[in-house]
């Protein structure tokens, strides 16, 4: 139940407190989608690395048909083991990504729930405000009632 204005006449007192959980909800969101984003970006690092060693190891297998120096065979070798270290420390960084992102969802659910608990007062509040309302306009319509009863019987 809402009349006109009312709702624009009711201060919620704790309304502070309800900006701060929307805020707080907003940052956890910002900061969700920015852990999306250093995920992705580490991903693709990790694909590339793992492409890169890739066409090396064909370069290798090509290499050893043809008449190729075994230290160009070993310099090849090297990088490959090199692009391996570097994928372990890309899958690290992965890794880390991915834990960023789950506390992210986590801390976004908690700030969901908190807004929600908030809102939920503020309405209860506001319902709790227009009952009270309307018992104290019933209450004076009453008493005109029975003033004018009175009035028009005494």
């Amino acid at each position: 139940m809402e009349v006109d204005g009312i709702k624009m006449l009711y201060r919620y007192p704790l309304q502070k407190i309800v900006d701060l959980k929307n805020n707080e909800k907003k940052q956890a969101e910002w900061m969700l989608a920015a852990a999306v984003g250093q995920l992705q970006t580490e991903e693709q690092g990790l694909q590339g690395i793992l492409a890169e060693k890739q066409r090396v190891q064909e370069t290798m297998k090509q290499s050893s048909s043809a008449s190729v120096s075994i230290q160009s065979l070993q310099l090849l070798q090297e990088y490959v083991d090199h692009l391996a270290r570097k994928a372990e420390e890309q899958t690290a960084q992965v890794n880390k990504a991915q834990q960023r992102l789950e506390h992210s969802q986590d801390q976004l659910k908690g700030c969901m729930l908190d807004e929600k608990k908030w809102s939920m007062s503020k309405e209860k509040a506001y319902q709790h405000y227009i009952r009270d309302l309307g018992r104290k306009e019933q209450n004076e319509l009453d008493e005109i009632a029975v003033v004018r009863f009175a009035g028009s019987h005494g």
